[in-house]
Order: C-alpha cells, then sequence, then structure tokens
C-alpha cells in the first residue's frame, strides 16, 4: 500500500485530530473512531472475518510505504518508509516564459479554489512575467485576461523545465505540486481548499518555504503577500536548502522504490505459500 502521508494514516488510536485548528478533545476523537471501528466490525462479522481492535489495524498485513519526504508527510515525521514524491515529470506542451522583466510566477489554480479571482487580479498588477495554469479554462476567459506578461495555459504542460527561472510557485496545496516546487528551490504561495491541502501547506510553511493564505484572500491582501514571497530572501533561502539536502531524490527513483517493494511483497508472498503447501504435505502424508 503506497499513499502520501495523509492517504496512509499513522499507526495510534485514536488517530490524531487533522482539524488542527479546532481544539477537539480526545474523549471526541475516542468516541468518533469506535463509532468507525463499529461499522467495519460489522462488516468483518458479515463476511467472518476476525473484528479489528482499532481502526488503523484495517492496514495491517499490508506492505507499507510513504511516497512523500518525512518533511512534507501530512502528519509529521514518524518511523515509516519514505520513498520519495511521485509527481508528473513528462508529457504536456513545452512552453517559454512570456515576456517582461523582473521575477518570474508560475502558478497552477481552479477556479473553485477560494480567492482565485482576487488572485487573478492581483497577479495582473504585479505585473511581472507569469504563467497561470487553469486546466480546462474558457477561452473567451482566457482572452480577456491574458496578456504579453501574463499568460494562461488550459492545458497540460511541461512544468520541470520552467522552475529553473521561476522564482515564486503558486498553488492551492495538491501534495504533488509543493513537492515538485519544493525539491526545485522554489518558494510557494498556497491558497488551499480542503484539509488534506490544509495539512500539507502547513508543513511546507513550517520549513520557512511558503506562507498560506487561509482567510485573508482579497486583493489587498494577496498584493502584499506577494511582494514579500519574492522579496524576502529568507523564503529563497530556505527553498534553496530544502533542495539541496534533497538533491538526489526524483519522481523515478521513488517509482523504483515502489517497484522494489511490489516485488519484494510477492516474493514474500510466494515463499510464504510454499511453505504452507510444504507443511500440508508433510501432514497428509
Amino acid at each position: 500500500m503506497f499513499g502520501n502521508g495523509f492517504e496512509i494514516p499513522p499507526a495510534q488510536s485514536p488517530y490524531p485530530n487533522f482539524r488542527t485548528w479546532e481544539k477537539i478533545r480526545d474523549s471526541r476523537l475516542i468516541k468518533s473512531e469506535r463509532l468507525a471501528l463499529a461499522t467495519i466490525n460489522a462488516v468483518c462479522r458479515a463476511h467472518r472475518q476476525a473484528p479489528l481492535h482499532a481502526v488503523h489495524e484495517i492496514f495491517f498485513g499490508a506492505t507499507q510505504a510513504l511516497i512523500t519526504l518525512p518533511e512534507l508527510d501530512h502528519y509529521g515525521t514518524r518511523a515509516a518508509d519514505y520513498l520519495g514524491p511521485v509527481h508528473a515529470q513528462l508529457g504536456g506542451a513545452r512552453v517559454a516564459w512570456p515576456e517582461g522583466e523582473g521575477k518570474r510566477i508560475l502558478a497552477y489554480l481552479r477556479p473553485n479554489v477560494p480567492g482565485f479571482h482576487a488572485m487573478v487580479a492581483a497577479l495582473k498588477i504585479h505585473a511581472t512575467p507569469t504563467i497561470l495554469i487553469v486546466p480546462n479554462a474558457p477561452k473567451a476567459w482566457v482572452e480577456q485576461h491574458a496578456s504579453q506578461t501574463f499568460t494562461i495555459q488550459t492545458g497540460s504542460i511541461q512544468i520541470e523545465p520552467l522552475l529553473k527561472a521561476c522564482s515564486l510557485g503558486i498553488s492551492y496545496g495538491g501534495s504533488g505540486t509543493l513537492s515538485q516546487f519544493g525539491l526545485a528551490g522554489v518558494p510557494q504561495l498556497v491558497l488551499l481548499k480542503n484539509v488534506e491541502q490544509y495539512m500539507g501547506a502547513v508543513r511546507v510553511a513550517q520549513l520557512g518555504v511558503a506562507i498560506v493564505l487561509e482567510q485573508a484572500r482579497k486583493v489587498e491582501d494577496l498584493a502584499p503577500a506577494l511582494d514579500q514571497m519574492l522579496n524576502e530572501a529568507r523564503f529563497q533561502h530556505a527553498s534553496r536548502e530544502f533542495a539541496k539536502r534533497y538533491a538526489k531524490v526524483s519522481p523515478e527513483q521513488a517509482v523504483a522504490g515502489v517497484v522494489r517493494k511490489v516485488e519484494q511483497s510477492q516474493l514474500e508472498s510466494l515463499a510464504a505459500r510454499s511453505m504452507g503447501a510444504a507443511a500440508t504435505s508433510v501432514v497428509v502424508h
């Protein structure tokens, strides 16, 4: 079983509170887990399976590894097998940076992200070379907002070649995008929209490589945030240090690690079956 930190929670009971902005008592967490456990065990009984003692036991017996880095684990660093992040490397159109002087911004957003339209307005006001990726954006909308210094891409593009000259990455906090910017040493501005993205964004903010925009998402809030990210050297320094720490990490390396884990698991499964068959043969004879 492979996933990022959010997809494979820590093996503890009760599960930790992931709504960290709320003070939730342990008693409520325990009650919630008991309700979930009762439902799981009802299914176990219906299929004549042994009941579980804790929700995290549902993952027992499965080969597990996290396709992320310890610092980017949504639940924080833990005793786990970290293979490194996997994000898209190939495919899509190869595009060039738009005209204009100044630091370059690469943004990947969707219209349903709170503050999307305000961020578009703030980027246009900033007037620095910017590429905004908005999947499937209407052609009329693109023509209304695009300019010589502000290009809008609606399809898949190759992001990796753009990162070397990128001064700021903006996203809604998807784990793949956070790790891709992080490994490239690009400071980040994050407009999250759900709990998983919040947890991941908090982790990169703790590294000092990002600012997370929570409630303040008006143009008058976003413009200063852009200036701060582009002009305060601490973000560039922290981003470069993080990238340097994991200079040898790549998606290809992570995929190879997944393949090794799968092969190892299959070999162990075949060995166990062979031993079981041998034991049965001895009993019969």
